[in-house]
């Protein structure tokens, strides 16, 4: 994959690669939403579950975001539930020769460190710093 610079990929924008990525809040086999990507082959529309949230204890849950994609390829966004506090995370996405895996970034713990991201506003700034909102700081 040649070097990129910081996409982000919202609404009904392609990746780098002319793959569709977005989200489902709900559902999928743990029921805590995913991440999806939807790609054409022969001519038809074919959707995928590159990562379902929920599967494990203190995973992140209830991704209500859209989806940024770094230079590398990695998704990052963040879940309104889950993590350590289930006060939603940020999380990252990585795929190391065709299988994906889940980083959770940060668990939000409330207070001054915010919690429920709703991240419409998820974006980068500066050099690979991710800004996110949350309802509360």
């Amino acid at each position: 994959m040649a070097a990129m610079a910081p996409r982000l990929l919202r609404d009904r924008s392609a990746g780098p690669d002319g793959v569709f990525y977005g989200t489902t809040a709900y559902g999928d086999a743990y029921n805590g939403g995913n991440v999806y990507a939807l790609s054409k082959k022969g001519g038809k529309w074919a959707s995928s579950t590159i990562w379902a949230f929920g599967g494990t204890t203190g995973d992140a849950t209830l991704p209500e975001c859209d989806l940024v994609m770094d230079k590398s390829g990695n998704i990052f966004g963040t879940t309104f539930y889950g993590g350590t506090y289930n006060l939603g995370t940020v999380f990252e996405l990585s795929n190391v020769s065709g299988v994906w895996t889940e980083s959770v970034l940060h668990s939000f713990r409330g207070n001054g460190d915010g919690w429920f991201s709703l991240c419409r506003a998820f974006s980068w700034r500066d050099r690979d710093v991710l800004r996110d909102h949350t309802i509360r700081r």
